[in-house]
């Protein structure tokens, strides 16, 4: 565990910026291991986040959950809200949330360390031709450019095509956060 976090935190700034964040909003979490559950969740309602082993304690799932970790303190009433029911129904914003964190760790993926891009678009075989690439070229630019920064409608434009094509992620789409304000 504190490799995957050693690690996190040497990425670079933004990277140790969100675990200080998180520091400093009194934020507790829990750790665990469930052998029977995903490589890594973030549980809101527990305040948790548990990995199926310890191989999958990194850098890059700690970012992701961590980032839900913020999510949760940062939107009001948590992010709960935006999860998955007993019954693993998708509710509305799921969706969002999960770009969100998604974009978050593409924009933060040191390339050196992770073979460059990107999470929010990984299964890109099954994305029309060229959605990959103009999503990655899209990063990159903004990765590149002198200050962090994009226009809302082209966040909005990849979050509707995420929707569209990860079905592991689909849901209605909440307006409220239609614009990765965490």
């Amino acid at each position: 565990m504190n490799k995957g976090v050693e690690e996190l935190i040497k990425e670079g700034c933004m990277q140790e910026s969100l675990y200080k964040a998180l520091v400093n909003k009194s934020v507790q979490l829990y750790f665990g291991i469930n052998t029977s559950a995903s490589p890594a969740s973030y549980h809101p309602e527990s305040k948790g986040i548990t990995f199926a082993n310890t191989e999958s304690i990194t850098s890059a799932s700690l970012k992701e959950e961590l980032f839900h970790a913020w999510q949760d303190a940062y939107y009001p009433g948590g992010i709960s809200l935006y999860g998955k029911d007993t019954q693993g129904n998708k509710s509305e914003g799921y969706v969002n949330i999960e770009f969100e964190a998604k974009f978050f760790k593409d924009l933060l993926n040191n390339p050196e360390m992770y073979n460059g891009c990107c999470y929010a678009f990984s299964n890109y075989y099954d994305y029309p031709k060229g959605v990959y690439d103009e999503y990655q070229n899209w990063i990159y630019g903004i990765r590149d450019s002198e200050n962090i920064s994009f226009q809302d409608n082209d966040y909005q434009r990849w979050l509707k095509l995420f929707q569209q094509y990860d079905t592991n992620y689909t849901s209605p789409m909440s307006n409220d956060l239609s614009t990765p304000d965490a």
